[in-house]
């Protein structure tokens, strides 16, 4: 495989067409990334402040116990049983942080048999959703051992290169 006029190794090119790098416009992206200045619109750059968001931008739930918030855990939970309500888990990560583990699968403490994912999909299966992980080329593997048999969906996330900065693959 040739990505940009560079030969792909072997066995990144399985990597790249078992994630469907094909289905990602990479070349026209390269494109333009190398096309744009450092302060273009197109490299989608924040260029102002980032503030916290004002107090009433988020409206705190009615009290447990009030007819409100009856109300409302009534109405989730029939769209819950109308299957309008689904849980998609990021667990798409690089796998770097958490000694080179797929994070969702590290545990919760030192010593415990139970995982970040284990007490994830606890807390989701008590609400009786359906349960799709998103996950990257780097944890999909070891995520899909792990739910084998249970009605968890995966949908792993496309894969695509790095580039250093003056628009060539960075491939090391």
């Amino acid at each position: 495989m040739e990505v940009g006029g560079t030969q792909i190794p072997a066995e990144l090119a399985a990597l790249l067409t078992r994630f469907r790098f094909d289905h990602v416009p990479f070349e026209l992206l390269r494109e333009r990334f190398v096309a744009a200045s450092p302060d273009a619109e197109s490299l989608h750059r924040i260029g102002e402040a980032i503030e916290i968001p004002a107090a009433d931008v988020v409206q705190p739930l009615p009290g447990p116990g009030t007819p409100e918030r009856d109300e409302l855990a009534a109405a989730g939970s029939a769209a819950i049983a109308r299957g309008e309500i689904a849980a998609v888990v990021l667990a798409g990560g690089m796998a770097t942080r958490f000694g080179s583990q797929v994070k969702a699968l590290a545990p919760v403490l030192e010593g415990s048999s139970l995982s970040f994912l284990d007490l994830k999909l606890a807390d989701l299966t008590r609400l009786a959703v359906d349960v799709t992980l998103m996950t990257s080329f780097a944890t999909h593997d070891a995520l899909a051992e792990v739910v084998q048999d249970t009605a968890v969906q995966l949908a792993p996330q496309l894969i695509s290169l790095r580039l250093a900065s003056d628009g060539a693959l960075f491939l090391d």
